[in-house]
């Protein structure tokens, strides 16, 4: 397939990313090693959420100890950052190889890091009160009761939580606006609004206005439903719009991803957490699950309520939240319409399909939707994505111009209509390195204290328009400078009803297998005999979600669980 012009404008925007990073050392840039200082050498994984806070919070940092002596001999401190792409588990499987005494990463599984001896003990670090930075409390106080039960490993905390990541669909408000692509109130003649001031529908909360301090008006209009959400793709193709696009590049983790969003937004944090205790009532495990020629669901059987422990957690490849995300992509590739030439394109990267969603509205060619983790946005802009729109569309085409937001997923049918469930995926991390020079520790320790601050965190938050991965306030003043969809990040996170699934528990099971149960991972099915790991592709060749959902009980059978988990079934 050609690549489109604004492909090619990306795909140089990326270029010239690369080589700026690869080009970037240390706070700020590479200005050499001041003998006369304390170095920290900080590793940080430059994806979707970039460094750019980590060298504000490093430059603070060693402001704020010019005159201080944490080594013998040396007066102040140099925070130098090695900015890469190495994932948790890539660190984590040869730790010898990275000197830094610190890291910031993701996709690594905590306790992998303990069991290998790679993390130092940093229970003071977390446990002890910020009040010299005059905060009540400490580092601890900010985990929620699920990260607390997790990360306290015999009475001793080797890791923090770092960012928080949920993935799912982005619009862009200013198109929704002008098209009126909002759903009409309930009565109103018509099924979409005619003009800005019409009221809208209930949207996925099913509650317009405020209540209990909520505000339940900010999904208003928009699709309630699965059903809904295809017909809005409808409306839009009606009104020359495509529906939806994403990088058809990475389209298998992606996607998977999504799908892994939809599952956990289905099931709530109680059902989808059995994944991971395998302790508990499943109360939705499917016994018949039928498609049309659509995707759409025309049967679903769920049996009666089973117990799960670990030697039957293979039953709950049934659950129902995993069917009918699978109906949801069924239905999308069901009408080649409704997909972007770039979600089709093997070759078409992240970075290209972000450049392309955020052009389309000024092209002439809008797109609806986009399907990406909430770090897209900060990403775009770390690439040049919007600074190159501005060039030809203007200043409107700037990022702190733009009005995108963050979509509350649609719910399977009208009788599940209530709260959103978030699934933080990406199994974010800071430690500081076991092999550190034992007389850096104190330097390393105050350091991964000082970002854990409240002003960190916040800083954190107004630079990324992304949360962290813990509990504080954003100032009203700080609110103020971030975008339109890091509002709606943060406004869905901070809903009072909204539930957020940590994908991890305690038990032997899930410890000695925790890559196994990163369920963006596990879409695998068995297809005519052959494992097909992604649904996609699948759908878009005929297979049906039904089918797909019955081989995946093939291959995650309750044979095989026994095989690789029996020695924890004791």
């Amino acid at each position: 397939m050609k690549r489109t012009t604004a492909m090619k404008k990306a795909a140089g925007i990326f270029c010239a990313l690369a080589l700026a990073l690869a080009g970037a050392a240390g706070c700020g840039g590479n200005s050499g090693i001041d003998p006369s200082k304390a170095q920290l050498y900080v590793s940080s994984y430059e994806g979707g959420f970039g460094n750019d806070w980590l060298k504000t919070v490093a430059a603070r940092f060693e402001e704020e100890n010019a005159e201080k002596n944490f080594l013998p001999g040396k007066t102040g401190v140099q925070i130098i950052i090695d900015g890469n792409k190495k994932s948790g588990q890539t660190l984590l499987a040869n730790m010898e190889a990275y000197p830094q005494d610190v890291f910031f990463t993701e996709r690594g599984y905590y306790y992998d890091g303990i069991f290998q001896g790679q993390f130092l003990d940093i229970t003071d670090v977390v446990m002890e009160d910020l009040s010299e930075y005059g905060e009540e409390g400490s580092i601890f106080d900010k985990f929620n009761e699920a990260q607390k039960r997790y990360f306290e490993h015999d009475g001793k905390i080797y890791a923090i939580p770092h960012y928080a990541s949920y993935f799912g669909l982005s619009y862009d408000i200013d198109l929704f606006e002008r098209e009126n692509l909002y759903f009409a109130k309930e009565g109103a003649e018509g099924r979409f609004v005619q003009s800005a001031g019409q009221a809208r529908s209930l949207g996925p909360d099913g509650k317009t206005g405020s209540e209990g301090g909520i505000d339940y008006s900010a999904d208003d209009g928009l699709p309630a439903t699965y059903d809904e959400f295809f017909e809005l793709c409808d409306r839009m193709l009606e009104k020359g719009i495509t529906p939806l696009t994403y990088a058809g590049e990475t389209r298998n983790v992606y996607l998977n991803s999504f799908l892994t969003a939809l599952f956990a937004d289905f099931e709530g944090e109680e059902q989808m957490s059995l994944n991971y205790s395998f302790n508990g009532v499943a109360n939705d495990l499917l016994s018949d699950f039928r498609v049309d020629a659509s995707g759409k669901v025309i049967a679903a059987a769920a049996e009666e309520p089973t117990e799960i422990g670990q030697s039957s957690g293979w039953k709950l490849i049934k659950q129902a939240g995993r069917a009918y995300a699978l109906s949801f992509l069924d239905r999308l590739a069901s009408d080649e319409r409704y997909l972007h030439a770039d979600a089709k394109n093997d070759a078409c990267s992240h970075i290209e399909a972000q450049y392309g969603f955020l052009e389309s509205s000024f092209s002439g060619s809008p797109i609806g939707f986009f399907i990406d983790g909430i770090y897209w946005e900060n990403e775009a802009e770390a690439s040049g994505s919007f600074a190159m729109l501005a060039e030809e569309y203007g200043e409107k085409a700037l990022r702190k111009n733009r009005r995108l937001g963050f979509l509350p997923l649609p719910k399977a049918d009208g009788s599940r209509l209530g709260h959103a469930t978030l699934l933080d995926n990406l199994y974010s991390l800071a430690f500081i390195n076991a092999k550190i020079d034992p007389a850096k520790i104190p330097l390393a320790k105050a350091f991964l204290r000082y970002c854990y601050t409240d002003r960190s965190l916040v800083e954190f938050t107004a630079m990324t328009n992304t949360p962290r991965s813990l509990r504080y306030e954003m100032p009203e003043s700080e609110l103020k400078k971030m975008t339109s969809f890091g509002s709606s990040v943060l406004s869905l996170k901070n809903k009072g009803d909204t539930e957020i699934v940590y994908p991890f528990d305690t038990n032997p099971l899930y410890l000695n297998h925790q890559s196994d149960f990163n369920l963006d991972k596990r879409w695998s099915s068995v297809i005519g005999g052959l494992s097909e790991s992604c649904p996609i592709d699948s759908f878009r060749r005929g297979v049906s979600a039904a089918e797909y959902f019955s081989g995946m009980e093939t291959q995650y059978s309750a044979s095989s669980w026994e095989e690789l988990y029996g020695i924890h079934f004791q």
